[in-house]
């Protein structure tokens, strides 16, 4: 059974922390917190607001009287406000033979980065590929098993599982010190933004648990000790699953039947059916349309976690693609779950000079690369389909109707499972050294079964809408995020845009100009507003886009681009 600990902030001036576990009665140390408000002493957990000031630091004295722990589990809820920093960083007070004396936890490029630290001086790192929305909740879950050596990092929904390096026999050194938004590493930076929530347990968190289910650790009813009537200042009501997980299932038996696919959806808005850009938290309608714009930058991505039981029959992943010239980039990219010697770990899916380039991975190891006999070309759309066939162990490929094959020539097995995450576009971590893909996407379906290339393109056609009608912009899409510190400024335009998406449109009665650009800066993506004034109320309009050219006119409206100043 595992052991839930929590921290007590007692606030001397070294702002240290006590630990107490969950049945521990005694009573918590109080006293006043000069640096940071963290509201009643009885509260164990707060909203702490970190930035780059090295004073502004929390340390956690650590001290287990249950002796080394074989598993750990950590858990807390981070809101960044940039896109680097340490968020925590566990450094042992006494080094202890064959143990894990140093844990630290960072993001890098909004993604988690965590590195273990052994005895005898090496590490094992471990990088989420799910990147952590700015000025957003989200929930992350990182356990480390000792019987089996691996790391997990839970981002949301989303899941990483890295095998590490280090003997499975090495347990925890727990004498040491934890410190939040800290860093020896004078070359890194520290973690800005909000922090709330932290826990830690003496066994792993069960892979792919539901981060609600985390949360409801942290409602106050399961903390004994705490004074009635004290409410958590963290903002247990909002939705912290994170980016949308699709999970996959069969419609019918047989060997042509597709999958569904069943979003669940993840915090922030969600975008129409009808948007032209992807972004990391838009719900992706694959059985309808769904054309989304790459612009080949690492911003430019759309990652799907991707839950379906190991598949023991054959598999056909089919996807139209419109590229701009010059016809390179990573299209896709699958990245599994298992890491187990006989499955196949990762599949990608790129362009060069035209042509289809699919490496398939096993055990870390390349082990089969195969071109395709059909350039895409250039401002058109293609149907490319994958053909993985389990008897005969061959995977083909084809650029509308024309293909070709290999036989695999994994050494230590081929299967292929969809448990894991499907990235469309630039590779965040994993394909840092691929060129970005240029051009449109759409309607990504997975067939159960093998399907030859005629019927792939009608059943995927019927799966999408007729692509020729489908309006593509001719730009990349301007994704840069919400402006949310600092001043800003409203810059007046006659026109608004008439591209891009309208986020949400919002009546509200007695709100002002200054409301609705407000409204703006605190949502994801928000970069121009419009305003108009109503009979009895008035109108806020919020869009994602901002651009000088191809506007349209609606009288009565005031239209405003925010910007920093």
């Amino acid at each position: 059974m595992s052991t839930l600990t929590y921290f007590w902030p007692f606030c001397n001036d070294s702002m240290a922390f006590e630990i107490k576990y969950q049945f521990d009665a005694d009573k918590p140390k109080k006293g006043s917190c000069p640096l940071l408000d963290i509201g009643p002493p009885e509260l164990p957990f707060n909203v702490f607001l970190f930035d780059d000031d090295p004073k502004n630091v929390a340390t956690i004295r650590m001290k287990s009287y249950t002796g080394l722990w074989d598993d750990l589990g950590l858990v807390f809820m981070i809101s960044p406000e940039t896109n680097q920093g340490v968020i925590l960083e566990y450094v042992a007070e006494k080094v202890k033979k064959d143990t894990v004396n140093s844990v630290t936890v960072e993001l890098q490029n909004n993604c988690i980065l965590v590195t273990i630290g052994y005895d005898d001086g090496t590490q094992d790192v471990g990088l989420s590929r799910t990147r952590i929305e700015l000025w957003s909740w989200t929930v992350v879950a990182i356990s480390r098993a000792k019987s089996s050596g691996q790391l997990v990092i839970q981002v949301g929904l989303s899941v990483q599982v890295i095998n590490t390096t280090a003997p499975t026999t090495l347990p925890f050194n727990d004498d040491g010190k934890l410190y939040v938004s800290y860093t020896s590493d004078t070359k890194k930076t520290f973690f800005q933004g909000r922090f709330c929530c932290l826990a830690m347990f003496t066994s792993v968190i069960p892979i792919g648990t539901d981060p609600q289910t985390i949360i409801s650790l942290f409602k106050e009813n399961n903390w004994p000790g705490l004074a009635p009537g004290v409410k958590s200042s963290c903002p247990l009501g909002v939705d912290y699953r994170g980016p949308p997980v699709v999970k996959l299932w069969p419609l019918q038996t047989g060997p042509t039947s597709s999958f569904a696919y069943d979003v669940v959806e993840g915090s922030g808005p969600l975008a129409p059916p009808d948007f032209n850009c992807f972004r990391s938290r838009d719900v992706f309608d694959y059985t309808n349309t769904s054309v989304g714009y790459l612009d080949g930058s690492v911003f430019s991505y759309l990652t799907l976690p991707v839950s379906q039981p190991a598949i023991a029959t054959d598999l056909t992943i089919a996807i139209f693609v419109r590229p701009d010239p010059p016809v390179e980039g990573l299209v896709l990219e699958f990245d599994s779950y298992s890491q187990k010697p006989d499955v196949i770990s990762k599949m990608s899916m790129k362009l060069d000079s035209g042509l289809v380039v699919v490496d398939l991975y096993n055990n870390g190891a390349l082990c089969l690369s195969l071109t395709s006999s059909q350039a895409v070309p250039a401002n058109n759309w293609s149907l490319v389909q994958l053909v993985y066939t389990t008897a005969i162990n061959t995977v083909a490929l084809y650029v509308n109707e024309s293909g070709n094959s290999n036989v695999l020539n994994c050494s230590r097995g081929s299967a292929l499972t969809l448990n894991g995450t499907i990235t469309l576009g630039q590779g965040q971590n994993s394909s840092v050294y691929d060129a970005g893909y240029h051009g449109s996407a759409a309607c990504l379906t997975i067939f159960q079964g093998v399907l030859d290339a005629p019927l792939a393109m009608s059943k995927t056609r019927e799966r999408c809408i007729t692509l020729n009608k489908v309006v593509v912009p001719a730009a990349p899409c301007n994704r840069t995020t919400s402006l949310k510190r600092g001043k800003f400024k409203m810059v007046a335009e006659n026109l608004k845009p008439d591209v891009g998406l309208k986020l949400s449109v919002e009546d509200m009665p007695t709100r002002s100009l200054v409301d609705c650009s407000s409204r703006c800066r605190q949502v994801n993506y928000c970069r121009s507003v419009a305003y108009k004034k109503l009979n009895a109320s008035s109108q806020c309009s919020l869009y994602d886009y901002v651009t000088k050219q191809g506007f349209m006119s609606d009288t009565g409206s005031r239209y405003y681009v925010i910007t920093e100043t």
